[in-house]
């Protein structure tokens, strides 16, 4: 092998949402008006105003050399509005409002402490990456809360329990980021790179909700802590990767997945969270009276504690079943003079994200099975629920890029999934199973020992427009404005009135099978629903200030964000949901940068973040 730092900077973990020469709006904090928002699992959408890492230092040491990157930082995140009563109060909103009812206006929900730490070593052509990072976020883990969590036993007034939490979704820990080899040598006289390890892969997607980000697991926990960078975003897992250079407008490459590695989300109970049981540690699903209002005939409601303490009325989780690994993939990408660089892809991947699924564990829906006929008391349910993982998600995307330095440019993303899973929705799934009525009401008559696993799968496409434009000097600053277009489409998709996926938190709408509908006007409208086509707008306009005062660089930015027409399957557009965010960066010496940012969101009849707008600041400095 021969050294070539070149080649092995090219190990360098992509910036979160960045997939080659113009980044596109993802690289450029659009993803706070953009980031996939699905129904029980959700960032603040701070994510791509994150720090990046310096330059950092280099150490010789005779024939090696060790590069040294980091950051530490601080950060806190204020609640800026009130909760939503609409949000909070209803009874189908009660397994989703932990997160809702634990903060006000003005409360800290989240006050963290953070480093990440990377290391590079070089010797005789070998590299071996290092990196790991720890946080500690004082307000979740010390701070009292009006509600609770799961895992907390909904304590009121008692700090949130992160307990059973996966590391990466702890309110403190250290952990290990990447660890891997990498070297470059030559094929058939053509550079290769490889690397070994621990690692993410290099892919990404030049716009903000392109498909590519489906290879690898995303940590959203991190990037709601304001103090957090943007390495953190990546979670890396075992893997082969390598690229070999066949000439200098065209290159191959392509990777092993051996292990499989979920997103991270927020936990339940945290501002994040709008799902109360999805994530690792929050292992009961409240039923709040519902099936005991079947069963006895009369209204009854009971709050989440009570909930927790009664067998009948919340159903407990199941280990949650994840893919073997084996994921792979192979891209081709050429430069084509005077036009821009063209990408192929094709991979087999597994979901990164979870869908909730029930297992049947005795006959009946009850225990024991005679309390079905009304001879002999209830006393439990039969099934648990457990979340799972799809694998084999076959992923086919060609992307474009072009620009200038300093002028503008233009991306595009076309991306095909042939068996993409949508989530059934969650009132007729628990209909179904408990009192047999709905779309889904053959569940009632699940045989013991099966599973429902809660999604079924489709065909979808993806499309993805976006430009770039400087707009020179504006006010004395360095302005561009950037703008993209997203559309997503679902083949062959049912009427809802016959079956229907996505809309957490309403009531059971009416059906073929069962047209009454006694719930609020919101839950009987044949709405909300994942629509067969959907799609939204992205802008945003900064202004780059240099020069002010010696080593200081200000940025202010506003990025907007509205979701113009139906309801995408991935919730990455929600009918009239907007989003906007005013930011001012400082930045001195290239070492110190002073964040701070105020999020706006808002509309949409079934938008259950509406009432989560936000005040972040964050100070950092650069290793």
């Amino acid at each position: 092998m021969q050294k070539n730092k070149e080649k092995a900077a090219g190990a360098n973990r992509p910036a979160w949402g960045q997939g080659g020469i113009t980044g596109g709006l993802a690289g450029l904090g659009l993803a706070c008006c953009a980031a996939p928002l699905l129904a029980a699992e959700t960032s603040n959408g701070l994510g791509t105003v994150k720090p990046a890492l310096g330059p950092g230092m280099q150490l010789e040491l005779d024939a090696a050399t060790l590069d040294l990157r980091g950051w530490l930082g601080a950060g806190t995140v204020l609640r800026a509005a009130n909760p939503d009563p609409a949000l909070t109060g209803g009874t189908n909103m009660k397994s989703l409002n932990d997160g809702d009812l634990n903060y006000r206006s003005g409360d800290a929900v989240s006050s963290a402490l953070e480093g990440y730490l990377q290391a590079d070593l070089q010797y005789r052509g070998l590299g071996l990456r290092l990196a790991g990072k720890g946080w500690y976020d004082y307000a979740l883990s010390r701070q009292g809360v009006a509600h609770g969590n799961v895992p907390n036993h909904y304590q009121a007034g008692a700090p949130l329990s992160d307990e059973g939490f996966v590391p990466l979704g702890r309110f403190g820990n250290v952990v290990l980021d990447d660890a891997y080899l990498y070297g470059t040598t030559s094929l058939a006289g053509h550079p290769l790179l490889l690397r070994a390890g621990r690692q993410t892969i290099p892919w990404g997607s030049p716009t903000s909700g392109g498909m590519l980000s489906l290879v690898n697991a995303i940590d959203y926990a991190a990037l709601s802590r304001a103090s957090s960078v943007s390495a953190e975003a990546g979670i890396p897992d075992w893997a082969l990767y390598g690229k070999l250079e066949l000439n200098q407008r065209l290159s191959l490459d392509g990777f092993y997945q051996f292990a499989f590695a979920p997103n991270v989300y927020p936990g339940c109970g945290t501002f994040y969270s709008t799902g109360d049981y999805v994530q690792p540690g929050c292992n009961a699903l409240t039923l709040n009276g519902g099936l005991l209002s079947a069963l006895y005939h009369r209204n009854i409601s009971t709050t989440d504690a009570q909930s927790l303490g009664n067998a009948l009325d919340s159903v407990s989780r199941a280990a949650d079943r994840l893919p073997a690994g084996g994921q792979y993939g192979l891209g081709m990408h050429y430069l084509l003079d005077g036009v821009g660089q063209f990408g192929f892809y094709a991979a087999n991947v597994d979901s990164k994200v979870g869908y909730t699924g029930v297992q049947h564990n005795s006959a009946g829906v009850l225990t024991p099975l005679l309390a079905n006929t009304g001879q002999a008391q209830p006393t439990g349910l039969s099934s648990q629920y457990y979340r799972s993982f799809p694998a084999d998600l076959h992923l086919f995307a060609v992307n474009f890029q072009t620009g200038q330095a300093g002028r503008g440019a233009a991306y595009a993303e076309l991306a095909y999934i042939p068996d993409q899973p949508l989530a059934w929705n969650g009132a007729d799934f628990l209909n179904g199973l408990l009192l047999g009525r709905g779309p889904l009401a053959r569940l009632v008559q699940l045989p013991a020992g099966a599973s429902a696993d809660g999604y079924d799968r489709f065909r979808v496409l993806n499309l993805s427009l976006g430009a770039s434009h400087a707009l020179g000097q504006v006010w004395g600053g360095a302005a561009t404005l950037s703008a993209e277009l997203g559309s997503k489409y679902v083949i062959a998709l049912p009427d809802p009135s016959v079956m229907r996926y996505g809309r957490g938190g309403w009531g059971m709408a009416p059906s073929q099978n069962n047209p009454a509908c006694t719930s609020d006007a919101a839950s009987c409208r044949l709405d909300g629903f994942v629509t067969s086509h959907a799609w939204g707008l992205r802008a945003r306009l900064e202004s780059r200030y240099s020069g002010l005062w010696p080593e200081l660089t200000l940025t202010p930015a506003l990025t907007l964000g509205q979701d113009v027409r139906g309801y995408s399957y991935d919730g990455l557009y929600s009918q009239g949901r907007f989003t906007a965010m005013l930011g001012l960066s400082l930045e001195m010496r290239r070492r110190y940068q002073l964040d701070i940012n105020y999020l706006k969101t808002g509309g949409g009849d079934y938008n259950l973040l509406r009432d989560r707008s936000l005040f972040s600041l964050s100070l950092g400095m650069r290793l």
